[in-house]
């Protein structure tokens, strides 16, 4: 097993490695990869190597002669493609190209503003998760529930 790095930025996979992963994946040869790429075949094996040190798992076996895929590398392969789409839909919307239809299931600005008004009032219900999961995200370390009773987090310095 590979050991993970401790480094914060280690939980985030770099979106160039996951490129690079489902061709080697398709190809099972670095050096195919690396054509397909455009790349050097060290750099497509150091695009491998750093994704699975970034989720600590063997992705790939190999060996002088073959590469095969590990049950952890077909997991990623689909995980990448998710990622990266969702990355490319991101991107798209910021840069104003598309537009996110109704039934997106993403907040809108004034859901989040009614599910965090109704949190402070104690109110609980669909939507309470994801108030939390704001509220924690703005707070980060600097919250505890400890520091504010009843209520699990709340940002400090607003």
């Amino acid at each position: 097993m590979i050991a993970r790095s401790d480094s914060p930025a280690a939980a985030l996979l770099d979106t160039t490695h996951l490129r690079t992963f489902p061709t080697v994946a398709q190809t099972l040869s670095f050096t195919a990869a690396a054509q397909r790429l455009c790349a050097s075949q060290s750099t497509v094996s150091k695009h491998v190597r750093k994704l699975e040190e970034a989720v600590g798992r063997a992705l790939l076996e190999r060996d002088t002669h073959s590469v095969t895929l590990t049950a952890d590398g077909g997991a990623m392969v689909g995980f990448a493609r998710e990622i990266l789409d969702s990355n490319e839909r991101a991107v798209d919307y910021f840069a104003g190209l598309v537009e996110l239809p109704a039934d997106s299931g993403l907040p809108r600005l004034g859901e989040i503003e009614f599910v965090l008004t109704a949190r402070g009032r104690g109110e609980s219900g669909p939507g309470a998760e994801l108030a939390n999961a704001i509220l924690a995200a703005e707070a980060g370390p600097r919250a505890r529930s400890s520091d504010a009773p009843g209520h699990p987090l709340v940002p400090l310095g607003m």
